[in-house]
């Protein structure tokens, strides 16, 4: 009775373990791998896009997954920088994760920021310009760079922290002065014109901050994308100026509160990495 009770017991628990498999027991989870490290180690194809704009939706990336499994690819926060130098470079400062099938594809919109004011965008649909650095400085430095890893750190913790302090800003009342109707129009002249203002950008990307005339055309620019200007209109734009200036100023004043700590501060790199990221 033993032998044939322990058989059937084996018979059972395989039959178990077989409906397991067949029934519902879940997959194992997907590894999450960082987006330039699946493209360094040749799993992951990226091209970076242009999409025509200073600020907002500034990139596409258009991933290909490489490998005959599923892919969980973590979108960093990203500085694409103008391979020529010619062109703007953007800093998009919101990571997020992308789910890819075997053999798949998928196009991730960027939303960012222009950190060059003078230099024009990256034309809509333009590939091979705009290069994908994370800062992170455990992977080679992007062939073609013009910042170090701690540089490109900065410049997107920098550009974050203008995000964060607009939108306080705009939830406190900061902002109901200027001459803009919608709060999100509102928000993105103050953080840009920040951006363009501050001086720790200037002296990275070696531009100069934005003057008071700049940003006039700045204004009117922004309002001709939302509705016609009249010149009675553009005189009172004119007019709202020092109001602009003034939310610009708090702004900055708010970003220093926001902008976080560098995560890879303590990190202390040897050898050729410590040559190359810097």
């Amino acid at each position: 009775m033993k032998k044939h009770a322990l058989i059937f017991c084996a018979v059972t628990a395989a039959g178990l373990l077989s409906a397991g498999r067949v029934f519902g027991a879940p997959p194992p989870p997907i590894p999450l791998a960082s987006l330039l490290s699946l493209r360094a180690t040749g799993r992951l194809e990226v091209v970076t896009a242009g999409c025509g704009n200073s600020t907002g939706h500034v990139a596409d990336l258009r991933l290909r997954n490489l490998t005959a499994d599923s892919l969980r690819v973590e979108v960093p926060p990203l500085l694409l920088e103008s391979r020529s130098g010619k062109f703007q470079h953007y800093a998009c400062p919101f990571g997020q994760t992308i789910r890819l099938a075997a053999q798949g594809t998928a196009t991730v919109p960027l939303e960012g920021m222009c950190l060059t004011h003078p230099r024009p965008a990256v034309g809509n649909g333009v590939t091979g310009e705009l290069l994908p650095n994370d800062g992170n400085p455990g992977l080679p430095r992007p062939v073609g760079s013009h910042f170090t890893s701690t540089e490109a750190r900065k410049l997107v913790r920098v550009a974050e922290s203008y995000y964060l302090a607009s939108e306080q800003l705009e939830r406190r009342g900061a902002y109901r002065h200027l001459p803009y109707r919608d709060s999100k129009t509102r928000t993105k002249v103050a953080t840009q014109i920040g951006v363009w203002q501050d001086p720790q950008v200037a002296k990275l990307t070696g531009t100069k901050p934005v003057t008071k005339q700049e940003i006039e055309h700045a204004c009117v620019d922004e309002q001709e994308n939302t509705q016609p200007v009249t010149p009675e209109t553009k005189e009172k734009f004119e007019q709202g100026v020092e109001e602009v200036s003034k939310a610009v100023t708090l702004t900055t004043q708010e970003a220093k509160v926001h902008e976080r700590p560098d995560p890879f501060a303590k990190v202390e790199l040897t050898g050729q990495k410590a040559k190359t990221n810097g």
